[in-house]
């Protein structure tokens, strides 16, 4: 499949829904680096891998 890095998208996810309700900047800034730092990279991976399949 697409997706190798299981555990990263569900870190993702849940980052994701609780972002909705933080209100404190520390928090925010974890998960603005989380972004950054570790999920990009797994984003860019998984786009990697759709492009060689389409061509």
């Amino acid at each position: 499949g697409y997706i190798t890095d299981d555990e990263i998208i569900l870190d993702m996810l849940d980052d994701r829904n609780i972002s909705w309700h933080i209100y404190d900047d520390k928090a925010s800034e974890e998960i603005f680096q989380r972004i950054k730092d570790v999920y990009v990279k797994s984003l860019e991976k998984i786009i990697n891998r759709i492009e060689e399949e389409i061509g």
